[in-house]
């Protein structure tokens, strides 16, 4: 690892940290602090549920309990990871829907969703831009890349609902913002470490990638207030390495 493989990322991670803090100065992204009557009972919670959601993840990287038989195996790594991700999300959704808690405390807050929408576009494009992919896109999208999108778009979403939007959101009413914010990126981080692993990715830039990464999507999401944003940050971030 050298400073000249780290600029392209340091250059990435400035750009979004500068973007979310001027969208954050604006009245649309204003939104109420989610807070729990039993903040303490809601956080062990979230902490068991997140136990549950690596040991899913660890299985399915590790076990391959599924047999998929797509025609490019890193769509299949990715399908696996969605089901993956699916499969850790169901629990979480059982446990709002039997305390009749809202979706708003999974990180989907009322109102934000168009805010949370647009906000995620703007980092897909910056991205982009940053990248010097546009004229590639323009020029058409193969069908490995569309498909490949749609994956971890649908991956995202469910992994930022969960960490960010379920369990950050409960770390921080019950630890404050700055730890809950801390260890809500920790546990993603152990998610994710299965996922270097099956790509052959365990480095340490990758894991310095995924470390900050993380961190700024927890960021993301307390200054956006909608999952959406980290999701299409996070899933965009990693699309491009798909690119021609």
């Amino acid at each position: 690892m050298t400073f000249e493989t780290l600029v392209p990322y340091l250059i990435e991670w400035a750009a979004i940290l500068g973007l979310t803090m001027l969208a954050s100065t604006s009245s649309r992204f204003k939104h109420p602090q989610v807070t729990f009557n039993y903040a303490r009972r809601e956080g062990i919670g979230a902490l068991i549920l997140g136990g549950f959601a690596l040991l899913v993840g660890a299985g399915f990287y590790f076990l391959r309990p599924l047999q998929l038989e797509m025609a490019d195996e890193r769509l299949n790594l990715m399908l696996l990871g969605l089901l993956a991700a699916g499969m850790a999300a169901l629990p979480i959704g059982s446990t709002l829907w039997a305390r009749k808690q809202k979706l708003f405390t999974a990180g989907w807050l009322p109102g934000m969703l168009k805010s949370g929408l647009l906000f995620g576009l703007s980092i897909g494009i910056l991205l982009i831009f940053l990248a010097g992919k546009f004229m590639g896109i323009l020029d058409g999208l193969t069908r490995f890349e569309i498909i490949a999108l749609a994956m971890l778009l649908g991956t995202t979403v469910l992994e930022e609902s969960i960490f960010r939007g379920y369990i950050q959101c409960r770390l921080e009413a019950w630890l404050g913002d700055r730890a809950g914010w801390l260890l809500g990126a920790g546990i993603w981080i152990l998610w994710s470490l299965p996922v270097l692993w099956v790509f052959s990715l365990l480095t340490p830039l990758n894991l310095l990638v995924m470390l900050v990464r993380g961190l700024i999507a927890g960021w993301v999401m307390q200054k956006a207030g909608h999952a959406l944003a980290p999701a299409f940050y996070r899933a965009f971030a990693m699309w491009l390495l798909f690119l021609q």
